[in-house]
């Protein structure tokens, strides 16, 4: 028979949550953080504060979950693109694909249009922005009109080097036309 055990006070009254009512005549919130350097902040910026600071948690899990959701978007177009760039452009995020050819992907580009629109009504993704678009093959230098380097996530279609080993010549060797001299 199990014992019964009391309830440990102290680890409840750490559970319940600290409530700070924004209509309580206090103005100012006292705060000891762990370090024990205490101090004391405007209930109204504690209040900010703190809705700030779960509103980035929700963010970076969203975040996550878009990235998961274009990697799984981007497994059905495998060897049609030759890399995914996830950047900001006005205030939201920006997905650009671009094409493993010059001529234009209209399948995979309805398809990004779709993933698009579905990421845009999904209340997943409530506090992101996003924007798609698929471009053609193009140079370097034409990417960096898209793209602010101060956010950057890339994700390029490389082909692996291929494992075969390669056979040592035999015979004469020649180099740039001249003879080999030994």
């Amino acid at each position: 028979m199990p014992l019964a055990r009391e309830p440990n006070q102290e680890l409840e009254a750490a559970l319940q949550p600290i409530e700070i009512d924004w209509y309580e005549e206090q103005e100012v919130v006292g705060v000891t953080p762990r370090d024990q350097q205490r101090f004391e902040v405007q209930k109204d910026n504690a209040i900010n504060a703190l809705r700030l600071a779960r509103q980035a948690d929700q963010a970076a899990k969203q975040l996550q979950l878009l990235l998961n959701t274009i990697a799984e978007w981007a497994q059905g177009f495998q060897g049609r693109w030759n890399s995914l760039i996830l950047t900001v452009q006005d205030g939201s995020l920006l997905l650009l694909v671009v094409q493993h050819k010059k001529v234009c992907d209209w399948q995979m580009g309805e398809s990004l249009a779709k993933l698009d629109m579905d990421i845009a009504n999904s209340h997943d993704f409530h506090l992101l922005t996003f924007n798609a678009m698929v471009l053609p093959n193009v140079s370097t230098e034409s990417l960096r009109a898209f793209v602010d380097e101060r956010f950057l996530l890339e994700y390029a279609n490389k082909k692996r080097p291929s494992r075969t080993r390669r056979k040592k010549p035999t015979g004469d060797r020649r180099v740039a036309g001249h003879e080999k001299t030994s």
